[in-house]
């Protein structure tokens, strides 16, 4: 049987670019008429949509010039409480931090609700989402418990997590000093140092910068997928390559063998990492249907996630800011000297 989504090359290749251009002006129209009807519903005030796209022209223009700060120009034009769509989507934006706490902190049971319209969320997660970031209900707090009890207990092992941090620490600074005082981006290390912590939680061993093992190598390139505006659109599905999505059954896969080389060695009484627990977990016969090897390994994913960029991108503005300004690099010292009160190195 013809592969359908092969044949549309060779289907549009048999017609004249006038049929082609009518047969466009038609689908366009009438997505258009689509998105009018739904448009009629009460919205908020917000830039204007274009049919299909929405406001993602706007939103690439403003990225590719790298200035965010047209956003505040929408919020002045239009108000705080505003209204876009990515695609066909529509969604509200909130613009001051009274709103997002009503919202958000005084109606969490409402709107915390992780959305997975997109395709490529789909894609990686399901529709009714997986792991922390993009389960709801029930399930989802009982992940959460589960996930802040293990982040919370890892103390348990011979050293604290603070220890622990410390200690890569140590290592980052020794290897920029191995530098000798030459020019480098340290922004990679960074990247590596707050994964090697991650990793210590999860997996319960750190990797040389140098010597970054497979597992991490797929992680990365997996947590790429679906970056950019047009990803949260359902015009993933034409952009982003089928290999891409490979890569989740890769990890998942890697994830696995290093679960069944911990279970050679695993020690109920003695819970070094994350895996340990889950571990556990499985052999108590915790609630199977929340405690499957899906949501415990989008967990994972989800540690990563939300633990490297953030953390990463923190510490390298740090720096960056305190390289040009001696003098907050200078009283931040002065800081730390004041609550140490013995040395560090």
């Amino acid at each position: 049987m013809t592969n359908v989504g092969q044949s549309f090359p060779e289907f549009f290749a048999t017609l004249g670019l006038p049929t082609v251009l009518i047969f466009v002006t038609v689908l366009l129209l009438s997505m258009w008429m689509l998105s009018y009807s739904n448009s009629r519903v009460n919205w908020p005030p917000g830039p204007v949509c274009f049919p299909v796209v929405g406001c993602l022209p706007q939103l690439m223009i403003s990225g590719k010039r790298r200035q965010p700060t047209d956003l505040l120009q929408w919020y002045d034009t239009y108000g705080d409480i505003m209204h876009i769509k990515l695609g066909e989507q529509h969604m509200i934006m909130l613009g001051t931090y009274e709103l997002i706490e009503e919202a958000f902190v005084k109606n969490a049971a409402t709107v915390s609700a992780r959305p997975t319209w997109a395709y490529f969320i789909r894609r990686l997660v399901g529709k009714d989402g997986a792991g922390v970031v993009f389960k709801n209900g029930h399930a989802w707090k009982e992940l959460r418990r589960f996930t802040l009890s293990s982040l919370r207990d890892f103390g348990l092992g011979r050293k604290s997590l603070e220890e622990k941090i410390q200690d890569e620490a140590r290592y980052l600074v020794q290897n920029i000093e191995d530098e000798n005082g030459k020019a480098f981006s340290p922004s990679a290390r960074i990247g590596k140092a707050v994964n090697n912590i991650i990793s210590i939680i999860v997996f319960g061993a750190r990797h040389d910068y140098n010597d970054m093992p497979e597992m991490l190598s797929v992680l990365e390139e997996y947590m790429r997928i679906g970056q950019g505006p047009l990803s949260l659109t359902n015009f993933g599905r034409f952009l982003i390559p089928e290999k891409k999505f490979v890569l989740k059954d890769t990890f998942y896969c890697l994830v696995r063998q290093e679960v069944e080389r911990h279970r050679h060695s695993f020690d109920p009484t003695d819970i070094r990492d994350f895996i340990d627990l889950y571990i556990k977990v499985t052999q108590e016969k915790l609630d199977p249907e929340i405690y499957t090897e899906r949501n415990v390994f989008r967990i994972i994913v989800d540690l990563y996630l939300a633990g490297t960029d953030t953390t990463a991108n923190t510490l390298r503005w740090s720096l960056v800011h305190m390289v040009n300004h001696p003098d907050v690099q200078k009283k931040m010292q002065q800081e730390i000297d004041q609550v140490t009160t013995h040395s560090i190195n």
